[in-house]
């Protein structure tokens, strides 16, 4: 921060997983750390980031 105003962003890609289970949900994830399970809004660069995210190739040596 500089002064009271934010210089940076990032965003995290990651994912939890328990074993067999499988991936954890972000909602069961918050509970277990005493958050609230609902997503809060985010903003449009974020869910644009998220939606150009689910275009590219998986695994990477697919493409």
């Amino acid at each position: 921060m500089a002064g009271d105003e934010c210089t940076s962003h990032v965003l995290i890609r990651l994912a939890i997983t328990r074993g067999a289970r499988g991936i954890v949900a972000p909602s069961e994830m918050a509970e277990a750390l005493g958050l609230a399970p609902e997503s809060p809004a985010l903003p449009v660069w974020v869910t644009a980031w998220s939606g150009a995210d689910a275009t590219r190739p998986w695994p990477p040596m697919q493409a």
